[in-house]
């Protein structure tokens, strides 16, 4: 069972189908769309949809998944970080995305350092990876900040550049 993780600030917990609407909106962030990618989110279904393909499924299929991030403060949530077991990699893959409003706060690096010592201390996993475009300055210094390194070209299955990072603790 996915637990929630309570950092300083965040609360990191397992998303529920009534989260569609903050799938709805990030997904179709401009900055989403630009450094993550398009998902083709574009209706309430499909944010239900995209849930239960995506985390809802991973959470019973790996253990883990991406999970939202609620400010502590007041409930809101304001972004998604977890782990994502892709096709393409042979390790587990740090993902994280915040609402334009609460980035460049350290809401990025206190959710990804979260996830990474629930990766390593609760679930055993002995290496985790992280994939960023080559253009996306923010997440690389984030994934460099949080100890990824080594960093290696390599094409997505649809043939998209990618810089491959892997951190081995946090």
């Amino acid at each position: 069972m996915i637990k929630e993780i309570i950092t300083q600030r965040l609360k990191i917990r397992p998303f529920i189908l009534q989260d569609f609407p903050f799938i709805l909106e990030i997904t179709n962030d401009e900055d989403f769309m630009t450094m993550i990618g398009d998902k083709g989110i574009r209706s309430p279904d499909d944010a239900e949809k995209y849930l239960l393909q995506g985390p809802l499924k991973s959470y019973d299929e790996h253990g883990f998944g991406l999970m939202a991030i609620d400010l502590l403060t007041t409930g809101q949530t304001i972004g998604l970080c977890g782990l994502i077991q892709r096709s393409f990699l042979p390790i587990p893959d740090l993902g994280f995305a915040l609402l334009k409003d609460h980035r460049r706060m350290g809401y990025g690096f206190e959710s990804g350092t979260a996830i990474g010592i629930m990766a390593f201390r609760r679930l055993g996993i002995k290496e985790i990876g992280a994939i960023s475009k080559p253009n996306n300055k923010a997440s690389l210094t984030l994934l460099k900040k949080l100890g990824f390194k080594n960093a290696k070209r390599i094409f997505s299955p649809e043939g998209e550049k990618l810089l491959y990072l892997t951190a081995q603790k946090m």
